[in-house]
Parts: structure tokens; sequence; C-alpha cells
């Protein structure tokens, strides 16, 4: 188990990340989804050692200790991280985001393109653009329109449906095991789920616990949940056609969180974009398909010092 560091941002608040994979690696930022924690990057781990990545993972605005913004939004999530970036003293760094992470992710290479030298998907919710309705279950439809209309209502729905996960996951961690197989195999679906089996068998026992107990908390990030929603359920505040960052994009066909449409969709609008169509795969990208994310994020960060004529180690 690695702790949190924080630095403080402009006025009182605080950001609150964890440093994981090979601490002279090459950076890149880590950007959970919704609901988690900056715990959530740990699948990465081993592949982040093996390809010289240095992963600092955050817990975005208003979850776990990451104060909240007064504006919940994936423009505070990309002023925040560019703010950790410069206190860090990164001059170049790789952006991964992961499910509601996706939307922070994009928007940091909007707003700050020359630091970014690529952004990395997996499994990513892109707003609700025309035609996304249509692809999306009726329930989580009703949802968004919910969260749009009727944010007050929401908020007692959704909360509802949170302690009621939380409830479920709390009562299976005396055996974290157990506890991280109900969280996961959910929403993985082919090769993923002798990925998420293998990977729960490899990690030790606590680490486990606190992963599905940041999951469990997710009642206690009720308003960034709801942010992140009412994100996904207008259309973005940058255009997608004018990002000039390469984008990796990796979705599974089979993913029942967040419908491959999304990826077709992101990657059209997408200048630099390349999709990765991972058949009969769920949610859970980044346990099947780490290396291959690490090893590109290695490129990239090699392709830029070659044009800066640097020579990574």
């Amino acid at each position: 188990m690695v702790e949190r560091q924080s630095m403080q941002l402009d006025g009182a608040r605080r950001i609150h990340y964890l440093e994981l994979g090979d601490p002279s690696g090459v950076p890149a930022i880590y950007l959970h989804g919704t609901p988690s924690s900056a715990l959530e990057a740990g699948w990465l781990h081993e592949p982040a050692v093996s390809h010289g990545v240095r992963l600092i993972s955050v817990d975005r605005p208003g979850y776990q200790q990451s104060d909240p913004s007064a504006h919940f939004g994936i423009e505070e999530t990309a002023s925040d991280v560019t703010a950790l970036v410069r206190h860090l003293g990164l001059d170049r760094v790789g952006v991964i985001g992961f499910s509601g992470g996706a939307g922070s992710a994009l928007a940091v290479a909007a707003g700050t393109p020359a630091v970014v030298s690529v952004v990395q998907i997996g499994g990513g919710m892109g707003p609700l653009i025309p035609g996304a309705k249509g692809v999306l279950p009726l329930g989580r439809r009703l949802m968004y329109r919910l969260v749009e209309r009727s944010p007050a209502t929401a908020k007692q729905l959704l909360g509802l449906m949170m302690r009621r996960m939380s409830k479920t996951l709390r009562s299976k961690l005396k055996i974290p095991t157990l506890a991280a197989l109900e969280l996961f195999e959910g929403s993985a679906a082919g090769a993923q789920l002798e990925a998420v089996e293998t990977y729960v068998r490899a990690t030790a026992p606590d680490v486990l616990r606190s992963l599905v107990s940041e999951y469990a908390d997710a009642p206690d990030a009720l308003e960034a949940v709801i942010g992140d929603l009412s994100t996904i359920s207008r259309p973005w505040p940058f255009d997608l056609n004018l990002l000039n960052v390469p984008v990796e994009l990796w979705h599974g066909t089979s993913d029942g969180a967040v419908p491959y449409w999304y990826a077709v969709a992101l990657s059209e609008a997408l200048p630099h974009a390349r999709l990765h169509a991972l058949q009969d795969e769920g949610h859970f990208v980044f346990l099947t398909h780490g290396d291959e994310v690490c090893a590109s994020i290695r490129a990239a960060a090699e392709d830029s010092a070659r044009g800066l004529g640097i020579e990574l180690r």
C-alpha cells in the first residue's frame, strides 16, 4: 500500500493523489471512473513498472480526500490536474481516463495540448450527443434525464441506489477476494473474467479491502457523482474535432456499462484517434490491456523526447 500525497490549490482546496508504477519512469496522470478513487490505478501498477511508466493517480474533486470544486465538471478537474503537473515539475505527460474519467482526460489535453503526449481512454463515457440516447438502457436514459431536469430528485434516487451498493460491498469485506469479485465481475466479460480472477488472486487482501472500501464510499461522493452525470448529460465545453493530441481508445464490444457505440462516436469525432475494438470484452479493459496501454505511453514519451533531442533512460 502507498500513502496519498496532497497539494494545495488556489484558495483552501486540496487535491490528493497516489504514485504507482516506476517512480523514475515517464509520467502519466490517471483519472478514475465514476464512482471510484485513485486506488483504481492499481491494476496498471505492474505493467507500468514493466514499461517504465510513473503513474500519478488523482482522486478527482469530491472523491475520497480531494476537496470538492465549486462546480463539478471536467474543466474543473482538468484545471486541478494542470496545477498538479506544474507542482510536480513535469514538462510532458500521458493522461489516462477510465470510464467516467474520460471527459476529464480529454479536457486536460484540450486545455494544455503542449503538455500531453498521448491520451489513453478505457471504457470511456462520452457526452450525451445526438444518437447516444438510443444506445443506452432505459434506466440509464431516465437517470440522465432526471439529473438534467430535476437534480434534487436525482440526488435522492441515486443516493438510495449507492447506499444499497455500498451495503452489499461492505457485507463481503470480511473476505476481500469475494468483495472484489462482486465488484468487478458484474461488468467484466470475455477475457476479462479470467483477468479479474488473476488480479484478485495476485493482490494482497489488505489492498483489495481498501479498493473495495473506497468504491463503497460512493455515498460520501454523491455530489461528485451527480456532477459527473451532469457533465455526461450535455455537450462538452470543447470541440473534439479540434483536439490535436493522439488518443488511444480501448473499448470492449460487449461493454454493458458504457456501450461500444460511444467509442465509435469518439473515434469519429477525434482527428487523431485510434480505436481498439476489443471483441467480446466488457468494461474493465485495463485489466486485459494494461501492457499495451503502458507501452503506448512509453512510446509516446520517447517520440516526444526524440523530437527534443533527448534520450530517455
